[in-house]
């Protein structure tokens, strides 16, 4: 009887203990995580921090994830997990400025429709086209608005930047401004050499269409103080107070965008064209060299010869995926840049500056003397110029770290660069075609050159901080030993197929022979019997490919079943052994301690019976 209420009474003791840790932990330790993950997933970086605690109006989010439609889809339902916790981390950090809410908006509810009014983007999964919405809008007190409309898990390693920008740009409402130090015909104009009017380059419209711009020609002596970003594109010929106010904005603001080529050969007027001034980077240790052009064969687009023929041209470069940096913000997803007359960006020696590659050639690019390369007028020529000598180059970077000021000795500032060794790139016919449908000019791009400039302003828009937030690590871990079996079981595979293959070609070759020396339709024995053992040692060599596939599904099964076991059982046994100790660690310290109690209590009584006595 005792032992079963000394157990009722441990298990009211534990439910109390229970109950406790849980109300402690939701009041005085939600703000505080233990991030174990290899690449810190839950942890905000230092510059979304700085972001939130900077906050000084209130900022509405309003998540929407259509939880009870997607019953089922557990990839989708994990990463809005991690998303909602990522989302409820900046609510916890802002010092109560950020108001989150949680939404799933069903069909045909006022939720769906202020779903829709935000322009969250609604994604049909099924054959009843009910729609699944996974976005997320924010506003703020001047009713400024911004949104993700959706949350694509692909997309996952930037889902921090994301969430910092939107909150970043509903705490600055103001429009950017930017100036842009160039004497190119950006707003177009009439051409005196032709004697027609050509339009705005395609990429300053795009900018016009988001940002106030300022031009500045490069014989102004001044910027005007409103500058909040300064790009330079293609320029020449910079005077001595234009280097030196360029210098006071980089010591202010810390930023510069930099369109720089060695030799740009789309000059609208149709004459050749000298190359950019390099000083306003040379002085902060970037080295673009002046006489040297990147060819790369590989990479080379084709065009037209003076015969009509179609050759390839290694100096006009059409960049892959490969040649692009997917892990940076400014270039993911891109599909293709395409770019002419192509300059090297170095950093010198003594330069403190980290430089991130954004655009590269393959690893069959050559450096060319500019001046063998402008001598040559036809296009069947250039080949002559390429040598052994092959390198990976950079042609466009992320330069970040402290530079001195190039006028005032012992001034230092911490910046980031956008460098881009090409300016051709910015011309129409590199990456837009224009047509006309019904008296309406179109314009269908072709490459992401223009997304690349809008990215490019846009990152160095915001803060420092949000600068500094780069590509995270991904929640999803991959089970790297499962795609390690099936590498190697590819490669077994493929070593088998090019046996097959290898095989084939030589019976048919042999079969070739035959035929040739019988001169006749008919087949002979021995064209018969190569016909028949190839076909037996094809079955056979089937079989083995069967049989790797099949020891491929057993070793994947083996060790899923070994992860299955550790998961299901070591951590029941871990809390079993635990829970083990822990009562025996009660059942011998609490009845000593209760039976020193007794003894005392005893004593204590004897001595006042004696002292009444």
């Amino acid at each position: 009887m005792k032992k079963t209420v000394l157990i009722f009474i441990n298990i009211c003791l534990l439910s109390i203990l229970l109950v406790s840790l849980n109300v402690l932990n939701s009041r005085f330790l939600s703000g505080i995580q233990v991030d174990l993950t290899e690449n810190n997933v839950y942890t905000l970086s230092d510059g979304s921090k700085s972001i939130l605690s900077s906050l000084q109006e209130p900022i509405e989010l309003h998540y929407f994830f259509s939880d009870s439609a997607t019953k089922g889809m557990t990839s989708i339902r994990n990463y809005a997990q991690r998303v909602e916790r990522l989302l409820k981390t900046y609510e916890a950090l802002s010092n109560g400025m950020i108001s989150l809410s949680i939404i799933d908006p069903e069909p045909f509810s006022e939720s769906e429709d202020d779903a829709s009014q935000f322009g969250l983007a609604g994604v049909g999964v099924n054959a009843d086209e009910q729609l699944i919405y996974f976005g997320l809008a924010g506003t703020n007190l001047l009713d400024g608005q911004e949104v993700i409309p959706f949350f694509n898990p692909n997309d996952e390693r930037f889902l921090e930047y994301e969430l910092s920008k939107l909150v970043y740009e509903l705490s600055h409402v103001n429009k950017l401004q930017i100036g842009v130090i160039s004497d190119l015909p950006l707003l177009g104009g009439p051409n005196p050499f032709t004697g027609q009017v050509q339009p705005a380059m395609a990429f300053f419209t795009q900018l016009q269409a988001f940002y106030d711009l300022t031009l500045i020609s490069a014989q102004d002596t001044a910027l005007p103080k409103s500058i909040d970003l300064l790009m330079l594109v293609h320029p020449k010929n910079l005077n001595d107070e234009l280097m030196q106010a360029i210098d006071q904005h980089v010591m202010e603001t810390g930023k510069l965008i930099a369109f720089v080529d060695p030799y740009f050969e789309s000059n609208p007027n149709g004459t050749s064209s000298e190359g950019s001034d390099m000083r306003v980077l040379s002085q902060y240790g970037i080295q673009v060299d002046a006489s040297l052009l990147v060819f790369d064969p590989q990479l080379g687009l084709d065009m037209q010869g003076q015969q009509g023929q179609i050759v390839n041209h290694p100096g006009i470069l059409g960049l892959r995926p490969s040649q692009i940096n997917s892990d940076e913000v400014i270039t993911r997803d891109f599909e293709s840049i395409n770019m002419a007359s192509v300059g090297r960006i170095n950093t010198q020696t003594e330069s403190n500056l980290r430089l991130t590659p954004l655009l590269k050639s393959s690893a069959f690019g050559q450096v060319i003397d500019k001046e063998k390369v402008v001598q040559i007028q036809s296009p069947e020529q250039f080949s002559q110029l390429l040598t052994q000598d092959a390198a990976t180059f950079t042609l466009g970077a992320h330069l970040s770290g402290t530079v001195n000021s190039a006028y005032v000795d012992g001034m230092s500032k911490a910046v980031n660069f956008l460098v881009y060794a090409d300016v051709d790139m910015l011309t129409d016919r590199f990456w837009i075609q224009h047509s006309q449908f019904f008296g309406q000019n179109i314009s269908t791009p072709f490459a992401n050159n223009g997304d690349l400039v809008i990215n490019s302003v846009d990152n160095l828009s915001g803060s420092t901080e949000l600068i500094g937030i780069r590509s995270r690590g991904t929640y999803n871990r991959p089970f790297t030993t499962v795609a390690e079996l099936k590498a190697l079981a590819d490669a077994k595979f493929r070593e088998q197929e090019q046996r097959l293959q290898s095989e084939l070609e030589q019976v048919e070759q042999e079969l070739v022979q035959l035929q040739a020396s019988e001169q006749s339709a008919v087949v002979t024995p021995q064209q018969q019997t190569a016909l028949d053992g190839f076909i037996e040692r094809r079955i056979e060599i089937r079989q083995a490919l069967r049989r790797v596939r099949l020891q491929l599904q057993k070793d994947i099964a083996s060790l899923g079943n070994q992860l299955k076991l550790l998961n299901i059982m070591i951590f029941p046994i871990l809390m079993t052994v635990l829970i083990s100790l822990f009562y025996k660690l009660f059942r011998t310290r609490a009845p000593r301690k209760l039976m020193v109690g007794i003894m005392e209590e005893n004593n204590n009584h004897k001595n006042n019976i004696s002292e009444a006595g």
